[in-house]
């Protein structure tokens, strides 16, 4: 059987076009001894059989025949094109069955409710046709503007002939992925001296890597950034990939055979320049796999296929560290042990977001958090909640960290299951009541529990005993999203979009396994295979749900080592509170994989733990004092509420087309001053004090370019004279206020200028 996908995509501008052939094949075993046939009796009075079979799940299409489907998925360069695929089945065996095949269904895990059962659909059930008519097809290419790209496609191993009652299941299935691709450009090394200059390539010191399509959903966050100070800005994926000299990663100079080509690759390759150049220092990664490439390291020494997924680590340390090439010994298995530093040059956080309002969802918890977590009242940020449960709470990991973190939380609350952590019959907590905690609110969450991608366990049977069936009446969890769940008892208000914290932001920090991982993965820890695809993970939901949750989620990709869990959250939460320093939090986590240096675990915990968002804020350590600013003359006075060691002054000039200062200075309780400037919006900002943005006052000067702003009160216009306020042909300016605009009648917007003032949602 054959059958070709067309391509549509946008390929690589080539100097050479000639097409070269290549193909992929590999080889399916399916054993007929595991397909599982059972018969049952639906809603409708009917009896049916019912057809599975282990790492298969069933079809999507509703009132179709239930049959067992495998995906595979095929690794191929970004500018491939004619791909089409070959299928061939050996050792087929046909069974009659009794009854027809259970038709379909709304998936039960995905919601509460009762759905309608789905009948079957005759168009297929009476033809003499068997269903599927392919037994295998295209199901995705993802977008071709990476350097290498995912062809996934979806096999079924039996198929059915509904007049005859008969299932053909095959056995084996050899399938063969051809494609052609055009001549690709030549790689350069880094040993061809090439330099950030040399791509023309922008860098900033807080760089946003995101696509094109993403781009301006940034511009909020980005304006932000740059407020405080820092030189923030945009560089998008698809310049990055395109960009001739942007080809290939390699540390060691001279040794091709370790030279990566992807576009992870080069990704890391740019950064790496812009670090060499001296500016980019943050790096926010804006987006899931789909919009950002990930890497996977490998947990263990020739470890982490497909098949061995729990070693198959998508891990973010790949873009932060620039001493090591990750490939060594040359084979398929990137970022094994001894291949892999763990200091990072650069500090990376990733938003998993795909789309606008994701971004929005995120940069809204980002600037309640920094600006004025709580809307005034900032006794939440004393408060912490940590769940142990299983061997967290055998441990007493929840109780060893609230001692830690109790100068930074002095209220905190301890849950864990009762009446023990192993008994047979556990009566509390419940899901609900985790969240109803979390509600009060909390300013810091922190889970010791097993987990997966959409539950933290907060109470199961025995220790850890999974051998009940899905609906388990013991097992309680925390989801990441209604409807989300695998074996957990179905609650009323157990999942964190259930929060409604939306300007009392927290921090979430969870060393249960798979709560965050870049990826769609199954596992088969539960049972029947779970495939964690149809909702959002822990890390994405907390981050960029609408209205609930925080800024950032510190969470593993994949496991999360129980022998691993207090010393490195004493090293993390030491670097958080003070206790090691006070930095912000992508800081302190690049600084805990960093000193984590037990050799059984130092590895796989590099690896597993990453950062869900922003890399540069600070965490909340103490209850915010406010600035007092007042002005007189020309001068602005300014007292801190408290004797941080040291304020910030971030400075945007917009006279001179936006430019940024940063400058801080040593402070007594006396105060300090600074000049009240025509175009200079500054910003004021301290450890553990609330932002304080000073009016701004725009008397003169020509504006251009496009900008976007954050202000309270606004003087825009002369009063006298020939000063005068010009927005010329073409400058784009947006002023997000929570004061006043006012405009004198000396302002000139030309035609073609554009001049926005907008109310914010954020209370600052």
């Amino acid at each position: 059987m054959k059958n070709s996908y067309l391509l549509i995509a946008c390929l690589l501008l080539l100097t050479h076009q000639q097409m070269r052939a290549e193909r992929i094949d590999t080889l399916l075993h399916f054993s007929y001894a595991d397909l599982k046939v059972d018969t049952l009796t639906a809603p409708d009075g009917n009896t049916y059989t019912k057809l599975t079979y282990p790492g298969c799940w069933t079809e999507e299409l509703l009132g179709a025949p239930s049959l067992p489907r495998k995906f595979v998925r095929f690794v191929v360069p970004t500018d491939a094109e004619n791909i089409s695929y070959e299928l061939k089945t050996k050792n087929t065996t046909g069974t009659i069955v009794e009854e027809k095949l259970y038709p379909t269904q709304h998936p039960l895990a995905f919601s509460s409710k009762t759905n309608p059962f789905v009948p079957c659909n005759t168009e297929i059930y009476n033809s003499p046709k068997p269903y599927p008519s392919e037994q295998a097809r295209i199901t995705e290419v993802t977008k071709s503007h990476m350097k290498c790209k995912y062809v996934v496609l979806v096999v079924y191993p039996a198929t059915y002939l509904p007049m005859e009652d008969k299932i053909d299941f095959s056995q084996e299935i050899a399938l063969s992925l051809s494609y052609s691709i055009p001549t690709a450009k030549e790689f350069v090394p880094k040993s061809s001296g090439i330099t950030l200059q040399t791509t023309g390539l922008p860098a900033y010191e807080y760089c946003v890597i995101t696509n094109r399509a993403l781009k301006q959903s940034f511009e909020r966050l980005v304006a932000w950034k740059r407020q405080k100070g820092l030189k923030a800005g945009v560089v998008c994926v698809e310049d990055i990939i395109d960009n001739p000299y942007i080809t290939a990663d390699c540390i060691t100079t001279g040794n091709p055979s370790v030279l990566l080509t992807d576009s992870a690759a080069q990704i890391r390759q740019y950064l790496r320049l812009a670090k060499e150049a001296g500016i980019t220092q943050y790096v926010l990664m804006g987006g899931d796999r789909s919009v950002v490439p990930i890497r996977y390291g490998s947990g263990e020494t020739n470890s982490g296929t497909d098949e061995d997924i729990e070693n198959k680590i998508p891990s973010d340390l790949y873009f932060s560290e620039f001493s090591a090439d990750w490939n060594d010994d040359n084979d398929q298995y990137l970022g094994e042990p001894g291949e892999v530093e763990y200091s990072s040059d650069v500090i990376v956080g990733r938003l998993l977001c795909s789309t606008s309002e994701d971004v929005k969802n995120y940069t809204d918890k980002l600037l309640w958090y920094e600006m004025n977590p709580g809307n005034g009242d900032f006794s939440y940020l004393q408060k912490a909640l940590y769940v142990q449960a299983d061997e967290g709470q055998f441990f007493s990991m929840g109780n060893t960290i609230a001692a830690q973190m109790i100068n930074t939380f002095p209220n905190s609350t301890v849950i864990q299951e009762n009446p023990s952590y192993n008994h047979s019959s556990p009566t509390a907590p419940t899901g609900d009541s985790i969240v109803s905690v979390m509600n009060r609110p909390v300013a810091y969450a922190n889970f010791y529990a097993h987990g997966n991608p959409y539950e933290i366990f907060v109470r199961t049977t025995k220790d850890n005993s999974w051998q009940s069936p899905p609906d388990s009446i013991y097992y309680y969890a925390v989801t990441s999203a209604q409807g989300a769940r695998t074996i957990s008892n179905i609650e009323s208000a157990n999942s964190i979009d259930r929060l409604t914290n939306a300007v009392h932001p927290m921090i979430g920090n969870s060393m249960s396994c798979y709560s965050t991982p870049f990826d769609v993965i199954s596992l088969n820890d539960f049972g029947p295979t779970c495939t964690f695809n149809s909702y959002p993970c822990f890390g994405k939901s907390f981050t960029t749900g609408n209205g609930y949750g925080g800024p950032a989620w510190i969470g593993n990709t994949r496991n999360g080592m129980i022998d691993a869990s207090i010393p490195y959250q004493t090293i993390l939460n030491g670097y958080i509170n003070g206790d090691l320093g006070t930095y912000p939090i992508g800081k302190a986590h690049a600084y805990a994989i960093r000193d984590y240096n037990n050799a059984n675990y130092r590895h796989y915990t590099a690896l597993s733990s990453n950062l869900i968002g922003c890399p540069e804020f600070y965490m909340w350590t103490a209850q915010p004092s406010l600035f007092s600013v007042t002005h007189d003359n020309n001068e602005w006075h300014i007292t801190p509420g408290n004797t941080p060691s040291e304020i910030s002054f971030g400075r945007r000039d917009l006279i001179e087309n936006d430019s940024i200062i940063l400058s801080t200075e040593n402070v007594s309780s006396v105060g300090t001053y600074r000049s009240i400037e025509n175009g200079h919006l500054y910003t004021v900002y301290g450890r553990n004090h609330i932002p304080k943005i000073l009016d701004l006052y725009l008397t003169d000067g020509e504006l251009t370019g496009k900008h976007y702003f954050f202000t309270k009160d606004v003087t825009c216009g002369g009063e006298q004279g020939t000063a005068c306020v010009t927005f010329t042909n073409g400058s784009d300016y947006t002023f997000e206020t929570k004061g006043t605009f006012k405009m004198t009648k000396r302002v000139v917007i030309e035609h073609g200028a554009r001049l926005c003032i907008k109310p914010s949602n954020i209370n600052f």
